[in-house]
């Protein structure tokens, strides 16, 4: 079995760390791991893996 690691930097974007975690779940990413740029607001990202997974 093999496993991919990709680590990607958001430059302290929260746009671009939205977009960033939106192409791994397009691609098919398994697991995504975020340390969000702004943690007081995480619905997006959070919408955007409900919207994948459920």
């Amino acid at each position: 079995m093999a496993i991919n690691l990709e680590i990607l930097d958001a430059s302290q974007s929260q746009l671009t760390q939205n977009e960033q975690v939106k192409n791994m779940i397009d691609k098919g990413c398994d697991v995504v791991c975020v340390n969000l740029v702004d943690r007081t607001e995480p619905t997006t990202i959070t919408d955007l893996a409900e919207n994948k997974f459920l």
